[in-house]
């Protein structure tokens, strides 16, 4: 079947009828996009209907019309088809367009050549959004997806076997904030965050009440609970911080929290009861051999409910990157998710977040989260309870970026709130202590142990 322009009929909203059994959905969001590129393209695409006036394709459009005020739309009527080819086409119109995939290559490209013909063109009038198209382009840009310095953390002395940081110290690096503290605590977050409110949340909380129970965890109060008891208590727990993190979010933010198979029941009772509906799965596929998990699990939730049932800016459901400290020796007691790398991290930002916004961890470990916030332009707010890993990620940034940490009640820095606290400065004296991090927590051992024992993050 062919059609002529002498089929163009313009016809009165008010005349079309909306097929009943249309399976197709559209947000408010969508139908949003939809009239912004009617008014800057104008109606290219003409609605289909049948010899009653039925919309046969195009009930988006006609929403969008709505919303502009139009009063008459271009309008295609097709009066060959059968009633059981109607209600196909319906299925095929909307399906066989969902069916196409991307040259991301191409893609990135354009958006990056739009950009660059005319500053001031909305792309978002494509379709995509900001963070999408921020993603494609850095990852077309891209260096090899790992870079060593990123997850390097540097072997540092301890000050004088005591950690330099205590709970409820706040920490200012340039435009981020680290607190002490842990989220289930209240007021710590209020003290963090004030009446800022972040973009995007990504957490990776104590992974489940069996890794507490490792000696030396830095969540070690959770130890000691066995069985039932053991569980309500994480369950418990992760509710509080995640209801508390929830709260100082955007409206539509994302919260990625990650979790192993050991955690899933408690995850997703916490999440729900503070999120609503899971919006995704996620799979870390670890790119490496002989380790205690080949995988972590991702949940994708966002605040105030589901506004889209797909991940932002166009993140896959499986991930695959090589893990931190990938070419240590097998440890059996390590704790699942030790190893994630700052470039999945960065990835995550790009595609949830825009730059200069705020990203939140309620669960820094050693500060992985922090060194990918700084790469991508983001401003993290972070909260990790166990001092000595406050202490890491200071000194791992420090040594990263060149910047100073500032003590926020005193303006003193990291070194000299060490000498305030009356403890000696790194280097001090022969057979002093360094900090490591070892089964998920940062630590103190011998001084004498060789640097490159310690130049990869596991805390996280």
């Amino acid at each position: 079947m062919y059609l002529d322009k002498s089929q163009l009929e313009y016809l009165a909203l008010a005349q079309l009828r909306p097929c009943e059994r249309n399976a197709r959905t559209h947000s408010k969001k969508q139908i949003g996009q939809i009239a912004g590129s009617i008014k800057a393209f104008g109606f290219t695409n003409p609605v289909l209907i049948d010899e009653h006036d039925m919309i046969i394709a195009g009930h988006g459009r006609v929403a969008a019309a709505k919303l502009l005020g139009l009063e008459r739309v271009p309008c295609l009527r097709l009066s060959r088809l059968s009633a059981v080819q109607k209600r196909a086409y319906i299925l095929a119109d909307n399906k066989l367009a969902a069916n196409a995939g991307w040259d991301r290559e191409i893609l990135a490209l354009e958006a990056q050549e739009l950009i660059a013909l005319d500053p001031e063109f909305d792309i978002t009038l494509s379709g995509f959004e900001i963070p999408e198209i921020e993603s494609l382009v850095a990852v077309r840009a891209a260096k090899p997806a790992r870079s060593d310095k990123d997850d390097r953390l540097p072997g540092m002395r301890s000050h004088g076997g005591s950690s330099v940081s205590r709970s409820g110290d706040l920490w200012v690096l340039g435009r981020h904030r680290v607190l002490c503290g842990s989220p289930s605590d209240d007021g710590s977050l209020e003290r963090l965050m004030g009446n800022e409110r972040a973009q995007l949340l990504f957490s990776q909380p104590c992974l489940s009440v069996l890794n507490a129970n490792r000696p030396g965890h830095r969540y070690a109060s959770l130890a000691g609970c066995k069985g039932d008891e053991g569980h309500e208590r994480y369950a418990h727990w992760l509710q509080r911080g995640l209801a508390n993190l929830a709260r100082f979010a955007e409206g539509r933010a994302y919260h990625f929290v990650a979790a192993d198979w050991m955690g899933m029941a408690e995850m997703c009772l916490g999440g729900s009861r503070d999120y609503g509906e899971l919006i995704e799965l996620c799979v870390w596929l670890k790119e490496a051999r002989e380790r205690t998990s080949e995988h972590l699990l991702i949940f994708v939730f966002q605040i105030d409910g589901p506004l889209e049932t797909r991940l932002p800016g166009g993140l896959p459901t499986v991930w695959r990157y090589r893990p931190v400290g990938n070419d240590r020796p097998h440890s059996t007691d390590r704790p699942i998710g030790d190893d994630m790398p700052v470039a999945m991290i960065v990835d995550v930002m790009r595609a949830a977040s825009l730059e200069g916004s705020l990203v939140l961890d309620g669960f820094a470990g050693c500060g992985s989260s922090l060194i990918a916030a700084h790469k991508t332009g983001r401003c993290a707010r972070l909260m990790e309870a166990n001092p000595a890993s406050v202490d890491v990620l200071i000194e791992r940034f420090e040594t990263y970026s060149g910047m100073s940490a500032l003590h926020a009640d005193t303006g003193l820095s990291f070194a000299d709130m060490a000498t305030r606290r009356g403890l000696t400065g790194p280097g001090d004296g022969e057979g002093g202590q360094v900090l490591a991090v070892k089964d998920g927590t940062a630590e103190l051992v011998p001084g004498d142990v060789p640097a490159a024992t310690m130049t990869q993050c596991e805390g996280e």
